[in-house]
């Protein structure tokens, strides 16, 4: 018991610290709607939706390493669903393609289910468009519209223009694309840009991010005691992992999780 009441102090200890440092505007410690991603490349986009450039803005000198930017809020990602990121997201949602390795190339060349085209195969590995990497470029395009379809600014007409005329079988066909080929395929994650502006930080979207993000809150709204305030109030279904923690995968670690017996309580395998 007194290691569950440890848990909980410093979980609310943790939550104080983070209200006193979303109210400090010097701290790049994201507010509420928005998270942290590891963005390597700009999509700089012409207003009427063309793609001019890509942009690497990875760091210079020994090894590249993605810039991290602050962007639109991003759930960690779980199932075999489509769940695209606002403004932000890799090359199988952004595109609507994906690079198959060698070590999976034969099973998924191989069936007919899965592969809607093949773009490139160079006998280890292949560049396709799978019927699921279509299916998550129309959920991003889809998610975009849906913010964005009365957003009358230059930088959404831009981006749904482009979202609108894009087809994931030109992917090879587009010679910035092409230039950039190798380095898009490590799985990496864009922004847009449009005349000078990053699309991430255009207050008419952000706004629009703001409004929607507010609705689909409610909308995943469900109560139950909360650690931090012992209260019965909205609850989060996942948990962002948190980086830095010593003795913790590189990817991670969870502050809320269920993965182990001795973490369970109130018989919950899961937030809900």
């Amino acid at each position: 018991m007194s290691g569950e009441r440890g848990c909980f102090v410093i979980i609310q200890a943790l939550n104080q610290y983070y209200d006193i440092l979303t109210d400090d505007e010097n701290c790049s410690i994201p507010r509420k709607g928005y998270s942290t991603a590891k963005v390597s490349f700009v999509l700089n986009l012409s207003k009427e939706g063309q793609l001019n450039h890509i942009i690497d803005i990875r760091t210079k000198g020994g090894k590249s390493r993605p810039k991290e930017l602050v962007v639109p809020k991003q759930d960690s990602r779980s199932g075999a669903g489509c769940f695209p990121y606002f403004l932000c997201d890799n090359e199988k949602n952004v595109f609507g393609i994906e690079y198959v390795k060698k070590k999976d190339r034969e099973k998924i060349l191989n069936d007919s289910s899965k592969v809607a085209s093949i773009l490139e195969d160079d006998g280890e590995n292949a560049v396709v468009v799978t019927k699921r990497s279509k299916k998550c470029f129309e959920a991003f395009r889809s998610l975009h519209q849906k913010i964005l379809e009365k957003n009358g600014s230059v930088e959404s007409k831009a981006l749904l223009s482009f979202l609108s005329n894009w087809k994931p079988e030109d992917f090879l066909k587009h010679p910035k694309i092409i230039e950039n080929k190798d380095e898009i395929l490590k799985g990496v994650f864009f922004v847009f840009e449009v005349d000078g502006t990053y699309l991430h930080k255009s207050p008419e979207l952000k706004k629009a991010w703001e409004m929607n993000f507010n609705v689909l809150d409610d909308e995943k709204i469900k109560s139950a005691q909360c650690l931090v305030s012992g209260k019965t109030e909205p609850i989060s279904r996942v948990h962002q992992k948190i980086k830095g923690v010593t003795g913790a995968q590189s990817a991670g670690a969870s502050l809320i999780s269920f993965d182990k017996a001795s973490f369970c309580s109130y018989e919950k395998e899961q937030s809900f």
